[in-house]
């Protein structure tokens, strides 16, 4: 009965013992479901509110060394041929951003579900990740695929330095923790692809306000170009628009003019106002683009040898980064447009294709003031001519009727009393008739050589021609136009010129009719003539009020008279007598010039080449 009591009692505790072990064990099941449940719910929780992949990776970390005993744990990528750690736990720790090839690793890639390793040192091929070496060697190892669209991209790793340490539960918490980690990865890089989108969005629309920025400043020049054609109205214009899509501090236009260039239009703070001289034209001590190029671009002006800083743009105002754009007509470089910036390496491509077009308006700008102007000259010059030939039909009029009324008078004069006058009488009424009849052959002349002028037919003989009998011819000639005309003549009686004898008294002569119809009456004329080296010079000179220097571009120009200048009363100027001389002189190897001009008077000088053994005069 004792024997049996004792073995009673003895079931009895071992059953309770049983009873109380089994409770412990359902207390700590409970308790791990509990931590578990806590975990991923921290892991979901985080999951929801961040995208920030290595955030998520080091909260994962933190909760599976929680729940799931190991001494080291770890989320790798793989990227190409490596792979890397994006966040790593346990003593010692590898640190994130550490690379090994691949091939060197034992991975599960090629897996799907989780792989247990009960103990690495009997796996043929493993390789220990430096520091878990020695007495840190990992023994026991579980690694979950992670899986993004059906391809390993990765791996989640736990491990422990106990062989045989993890049991099936482990497996199963190990890919739950992965599944998250390949979820927060799914979540960061759909994130990524999200704001890759957002950021494409944004500069495509970026690009398109920048593209309509630039065909309203385009569309503005543009329709300013075809406005107006002012100039400096376009450059201001210009450099204003190009403000709004080139970023910069400075802004100019110059021009080559008088050898310099030379601000015509500025835009920034400070500015040189327009008709500053920047620098000589052609210097190659300032920095310029190759003209053979479109443009030039200099990234920082402190790398530059050749760069000058000008004022006023020096200190703080120094130019760093410059766009220079030469300004280009008919394919001269007449200038240049430059942008520039207080900053190093302001610009990129696509402020220098604006800087492009909006030189190329600005060349565009020089050519329209150009032709504008040219046309305006030529409207000028036209209306010119038309009023120059008025005058000249008007005074051709004149100078005409003027002989012939003298020859019609003195005829029937003589007509009317031939019996009543004496032979001295008649002789002097004749020979006003012929020097009238001269003087309409002359001018008819002149105009029969200007036609063949402008017919390329004029002929001159050139020939020895003697100079004394040919001023004397011309003198007596204007006698007889101007009575009572002093004409002084001096000169050697040998002299002999290389010249046509006609054409030289026609020259000799409108240079004395041109000097006594400008001259107050009365006043002497004076011819001289000599030898000068191998030419011979004839100086005609009068006693006029002189020439002004702004008009004496007009004396040898056809049709060209000095405004204002008062001819003897009688008589009119046609504007031709000088030209034409001019021209028979070159003609004859001559040349004819005003050598000397003021309130005494001025002084016509003919040179014509002496003849061959001329003796000195």
């Amino acid at each position: 009965e004792y024997l049996a009591q004792a073995l009673r009692n003895a079931r009895l505790y071992a059953a309770e013992r049983e009873r109380a072990r089994a409770a412990e064990e359902l207390a700590r099941l409970r308790a791990a479901e509990a931590a578990e449940a806590a975990a991923f719910e921290a892991v979901g929780a985080a999951l929801g509110g961040s995208l920030d992949p290595p955030a998520l990776y080091a909260l994962i970390l933190a909760q599976v060394t929680r729940v799931l005993p190991c001494d080291h744990a770890c989320v790798a990528m793989y990227d190409g041929e490596g792979v890397t750690f994006e966040a790593t736990w346990g003593t010692p720790r590898i640190a994130p951003g550490t690379s090994f090839p691949r091939r060197a690793l034992w991975l599960p890639e090629g897996r799907r579900a989780p792989v247990y390793v009960p103990d690495a040192l009997a796996l043929p091929g493993w390789f220990a990740v430096p520091p878990l070496i020695g007495a840190f060697h990992d023994r026991s190892l579980i690694a979950v695929p992670l899986r993004i669209d059906g391809r390993a991209v990765g791996s989640f790793d736990v491990s422990s330095r106990t062989p045989h340490f993890y049991t099936p539960h482990h497996l199963r918490l190990a890919a739950r923790f992965a599944e998250h980690v390949a979820q927060a990865l799914r979540n960061a890089r759909l994130y990524a692809a999200e704001r890759e989108r957002a950021a494409a969005a944004e500069e495509r629309a970026a690009a398109r306000q920048e593209q309509a920025e630039e065909a309203e400043v385009l569309s503005r020049i543009g329709a300013a170009l075809g406005e107006s054609l002012d100039p400096e109205r376009l450059y201001a214009l210009i450099l204003e628009q190009a403000g709004r899509v080139l970023p910069g501090d400075f802004a100019v236009v110059a021009l080559y003019v008088d050898g310099w260039a030379t601000v015509v239009a500025a835009l920034g703070d400070p500015s040189p106002p327009a008709g500053t001289r920047l620098f000589p034209a052609g210097t190659d001590r300032v920095w310029l683009p190759d003209p053979a190029l479109p443009l030039g671009y200099l990234p920082d002006s402190a790398a530059e040898r050749r760069w000058r800083d000008l004022p006023p743009w020096l200190g703080a105002d120094r130019c760093r980064s410059v766009i220079s754009v030469p300004l280009r007509v008919d394919g001269r470089v007449l200038g240049h447009v430059s942008f520039a910036s207080r900053v190093p390496h302001a610009y990129g491509e696509r402020h220098l294709r604006l800087a492009g077009l909006c030189a190329e308006r600005a060349s565009q700008a020089v050519r329209n003031a150009r032709l504008f102007a040219a046309e305006q000259a030529r409207a000028r010059a036209a209306e010119e001519l038309v009023r120059a030939r008025d005058d000249f039909v008007a005074a051709v009029g004149h100078e005409l009727r003027t002989p012939l009324t003298a020859i019609v008078g003195f005829g029937e004069l003589l007509e009317a009393r031939w019996e009543a006058t004496g032979d001295a009488q008649r002789r002097a009424t004749v020979r006003k008739i012929v020097a009238s009849a001269h003087r309409q052959r002359r001018l008819v002349d002149d105009l029969l050589l200007l036609a063949r002028m402008d017919g390329h037919a004029m002929a001159v003989r050139r020939a020895r021609s003697a100079i004394a009998p040919a001023i004397r011819q011309a003198a007596e000639e204007v006698r007889a136009s101007y009575p009572g005309q002093q004409i002084d003549l001096r000169g050697p009686g040998g002299l002999v010129a290389l010249a046509d004898p006609a054409r030289l008294v026609q020259v000799v002569a409108n240079l004395l009719d041109n000097a006594a119809k400008y001259s107050p009456e009365g006043s002497p004329v004076a011819v001289a003539w000599r030898a000068e080296g191998a030419w011979a010079a004839i100086r005609v000179r009068d006693r006029g009020p002189g020439i002004p220097d702004a008009h004496r571009g007009l004396l040898f120009a056809r049709f060209g008279r000095v405004p204002g200048s008062r001819i003897r009363a009688g008589h009119v100027g046609t504007g031709l007598g000088l030209y034409l001389s001019r021209q028979l002189a070159r003609a004859m190897g001559g040349d004819l010039d005003l050598e000397a001009s003021g309130s005494g008077g001025s002084t016509f000088t003919l040179r014509l080449p002496l003849a061959p053994d001329t003796p000195p005069g």
